[in-house]
């Protein structure tokens, strides 16, 4: 096989598609991600954040879902990869990382 020539036009119209706002991630057709979307569209928001900062959020996902904590997490990862939530991190009483404050970006 020989490497065909790639010219800009090819380029250009490859890379032209429209933007959207989120990337959305490939387990949105999962019906597990499905179901963290729906839970988090669910939970309370005080004072901006979801649950308050109060629980962390995927805890709050082992026990609502009946996830592991490492799937919780992964797809909290990829909801922050899609920009549907945005993680803010706080501060411990020590002036260490603590639990991290989302705030959801979708009703």
């Amino acid at each position: 096989m020989r490497n065909q020539d790639i010219s800009e036009d090819n380029i250009i119209h490859s890379t032209s598609s429209h933007q959207v706002q989120y990337r959305l991630p490939f387990e949105l057709f999962n019906d597990q991600f499905r179901q963290t979307v729906y839970e988090i569209s669910r939970m309370p928001i005080i004072d901006g954040y979801l649950l308050g900062g109060e629980v962390s959020l995927a805890s709050a996902l082992v026990r609502r879902c009946g996830y592991s904590l490492r799937t919780a997490r992964r797809h909290i990862r990829r909801l922050e990869q899609s920009g549907l939530i945005i993680s803010t991190p706080r501060l411990n009483l020590d002036g260490m990382k603590g639990t991290k404050l989302y705030r959801r970006l979708f009703d």
